[in-house]
């Protein structure tokens, strides 16, 4: 069963694909094991799923500069989500979603 899901525009085309959602919070650098391409902090409820190629759908993000870089460097090994939709998102996030050609966005609250 499809469900799509709308939110206002972030950076990026609009994609589609499949989803890995959770009630949980973002940080590539403290939550990705960016070489195997899964999250890696056992406390994190994504914990041993793979990232690479989805539609992450997260609370917020977490963390500081270290994320730009971090996704643009996942995104040039071809091992970054298709697109990452936070229910909030920061500047930073931002700043690394477009590095890193990745699509990012708020969630459009209903």
């Amino acid at each position: 069963m499809a469900i799509e899901l709308a939110c206002h525009a972030g950076i990026g085309p609009a994609v589609d694909g499949t989803a890995l959602v959770a009630d949980d919070n973002f940080s590539a650098r403290y939550d990705l094991d960016r070489i195997r391409g899964v999250f890696s902090r056992p406390q994190h409820k994504l914990y041993g799923q793979s990232y690479c190629g989805v539609i992450l759908v997260l609370n917020t993000a977490k963390g500081g500069v270290a994320t730009a870089w971090m996704l643009h460097e996942m995104a040039s090994r071809g091992m970054a989500p298709r697109a990452i939709l936070l229910n909030s998102a920061n500047t930073i996030m931002a700043q690394g979603a477009a590095r890193s050609e990745e699509h990012t966005s708020e969630l459009q609250s209903h």
